[in-house]
């Protein structure tokens, strides 16, 4: 994804924080504070079932006859639902940086299959960066042990509570539907943050005159 000017820069801005707020109303009319745990989990599913099955920022920049039939902005819904009902669950159970958590997440369902510990998996595939800190190869290479290891062991017993993930034990465990189609829209998320990103350095100096 790339942003080519100022107007599109704040019109997808502008997309994001439409799509963004809607979902919140729809996530708190769904979820009360006096709803039982089981009745919040599986109204959170309904709801980000139906978000997710609508097209992914790529799918509709790609198909005329998508762009025609949908609105463009469910992917911003997903991350909201992910972010509020499987992210802050694991924040509250390990001190963790949200970006990785979106890597993390997004390396587990397309990746999990049969005969592969999740946990295992995403140690191998991701790499934590402690280039900042005055550590030896080994101190970096246990650090980031210490951290993956349960970071992803939690990360797949929440994305199995959230029907994301299905199966029975750590080697036994694919990914669903709903987790398939979930995994398109965060890496669509990721890929629309770093675009983001690239634009806010690139128009800086006109944003700053502005």
């Amino acid at each position: 994804m790339q942003i080519n000017s100022i107007e599109e820069f704040a019109q997808v801005l502008l997309m994001q924080r439409t799509a963004t707020a809607k979902a919140i109303l729809e996530l708190n009319g769904a979820i009360t504070g006096d709803t039982a745990v089981e009745t919040s989990i599986q109204s959170a599913i309904r709801l980000l079932s139906s978000y997710a099955a609508m097209p992914t920022l790529t799918e509709h920049e790609k198909s005329e006859h998508i762009q025609g039939a949908y609105k463009k902005g469910a992917t911003f819904g997903v991350a909201l639902i992910v972010g509020e009902m499987l992210l802050k669950q694991l924040h509250t159970m390990v001190e963790t940086d949200s970006d990785m958590d979106l890597l993390m997440l997004i390396m587990l369902l397309r990746e999990v299959a049969p005969g592969v510990n999740p946990a295992e998996l995403l140690m191998q595939y991701i790499q934590f960066d402690f280039s900042n800190k005055q550590l030896t190869e080994d101190e970096r290479r246990e650090k980031s042990e210490g951290i993956l290891g349960p970071v992803a062991t939690i990360l797949s017993s929440l994305a199995e509570t959230y029907e994301l993930i299905d199966g029975v034990g750590p080697f036994n465990l694919t990914v669903t539907p709903l987790g398939k189609r979930v995994a398109l829209h965060l890496v669509d998320v990721y890929q629309f943050a770093n675009a983001i990103v690239a634009a806010h350095h690139r128009f800086k100096p006109t944003l700053a005159t502005a």
